[in-house]
């Protein structure tokens, strides 16, 4: 579960990070060429596209292993986010972040699990 979390974190904030530099390049040269505009914004769909096919195939392998479909795959993400969002309001350290994170994962699992 802490793997998976983990994954889950990471692939969540590459996006962003990239976004984030990209748009600080942007911003250190006040007079940038559209062509310079257009290669940043190029570079960052390339980035975002990167993300969406990996965690494309991740979804894929992770519903072939677990046994999973999509609702209850897309619940015990949600219920792990959930976990460590909490975990982060209480002010738990690592073991709470664990805890709270495989406590939303079983949660979020139970909850998409027909009966």
């Amino acid at each position: 579960m802490r793997m998976l979390a983990l994954v889950f974190v990471l692939l969540l904030a590459t996006p962003v990070v990239t976004a984030q530099t990209a748009l600080a390049q942007i911003g250190t040269e006040a007079q940038s060429s559209q062509e310079t505009v257009d290669n940043v914004r190029t570079q960052v769909r390339g980035a975002l596209n990167a993300a969406r096919q990996f965690l494309g195939g991740f979804f894929a392998d992770a519903k072939e292993t677990l046994g999973m479909n999509d609702e209850q795959l897309f619940g015990t993400g949600v219920g792990i986010l959930t976990g460590l969002l909490v975990a982060d309001i209480v002010g738990s350290g690592g073991v709470g972040s664990v805890f709270f994170a495989a406590a939303g994962g079983l949660f979020g699992k139970w909850v998409t699990t027909p009966k």
